[in-house]
């Protein structure tokens, strides 16, 4: 029962946009994970950039470096 949480820039998605995004996140964790696509959910967060820092990199980066498939290459 895979679920993603993403974290993002404030972006206008129209509902197309959130459609494509949820089949292309949902078959990379299917085939990754052999998992149904029923199993899979999807929660998408826009945060500002004058809070990334505090609601996102301080919380959920920096404390789980060590458990990241992908850490980022910045810092702040």
């Amino acid at each position: 029962m895979p679920h993603m949480k993403i974290w993002h820039f404030p972006k206008d998605l129209s509902p197309e946009d959130r459609i494509d995004l949820s089949e292309k996140l949902t078959d990379v964790l299917t085939e990754s994970l052999d998992c149904d696509r029923d199993a899979v959910s999807i929660h998408l967060t826009a945060i500002t950039p004058n809070d990334w820092s505090e609601a996102v990199f301080r919380t959920e980066i920096e404390p789980h470096r060590s458990a990241l498939i992908k850490p980022p290459g910045y810092s702040c």
